[in-house]
């Protein structure tokens, strides 16, 4: 299953539980039980070519046809309908808190931006099952560029997302910035064991980022980001901190 099948994080309202997913205004997805899953994770989606005015409606149509797909090939039960829905991101660009970026205790960007730059972000709410966090520069970009944003960071605790997550190709144990096993799926992705569940991180840089690096070759790699944003995630998301061996 690929990440482009998926809504826009930052746009869809998600669900997790007994039955996983997440709509938008024009598509949605349902992640089949893991039993029906063969070589990767399999979903059933659906698309509209006028917008969605009714999220529940569309999110329990979509349950239902994926109910009937595990229930023929007998490989799960799904509920006739999904749980609580978590609203898409929608607080509005604001300037960042140092030391307190996207909300999380003692997450920074301060020296891995251009001196000089306001920070933006726009992101839920932390800790949640899905969270995510777009920082921003508020410098002269335009158009899509500014629009995609300098980094996106990614959180979550759900359990059957996290099992899609980890049939992702290429994906091995190893160790995450902070020193613990983990599974890391990516250089800036991985799956982290906690005492009440995994919890998978990931952060991926925009347009503005190519851009800023362009002008600014100093700028830290992608990986500098992705380190200092676990630190302060796994505390806000309840899952430890671990020594580095």
């Amino acid at each position: 299953m690929k990440d482009e099948a998926w809504p826009e994080l930052s746009q869809e309202s998600f669900f997790s539980g007994k039955v996983t997913g997440g709509v938008d205004k024009y598509r949605g997805w349902v992640l089949l039980p893991e039993k029906c899953w063969a070589k990767q994770p399999l979903m059933v989606g659906a698309s509209s070519s006028e917008p969605i005015s009714d999220s529940a409606a569309f999110a329990a149509l979509i349950t239902d046809a994926a109910r009937a797909v595990a229930a023929g090939a007998a490989c799960g039960d799904l509920p006739e309908e999904p749980g609580t829905l978590l609203p898409p991101r929608s607080e509005a660009a604001r300037p960042a808190s140092d030391g307190r970026v996207c909300g999380l205790d003692g997450f920074s960007v301060r020296g891995q931006v251009p001196a000089d730059t306001e920070v933006l972000e726009a992101g839920q709410r932390a800790p949640a099952d899905l969270w995510s966090c777009t920082v921003a520069l508020d410098d002269d970009s335009r158009g899509p560029v500014r629009e995609d944003g300098f980094m996106t960071y990614t959180a979550s605790r759900a359990p059957l997302l996290i099992a899609a997550v980890k049939k992702a190709p290429g994906t091995s144990k190893g160790e995450a910035p902070d020193g613990r096993e983990a599974e890391v799926v990516e250089r800036t992705r991985v799956v982290l064991p906690c005492a009440q569940g995994e919890l998978h991180l990931a952060s991926g840089s925009g347009l503005q980022y190519l851009e800023a690096r362009k002008r600014h070759p100093d700028l830290p790699p992608r990986d500098t980001y992705f380190e200092s944003f676990v630190k302060s995630a796994t505390g806000a998301f309840g899952c430890g901190a671990a020594a580095r061996r």
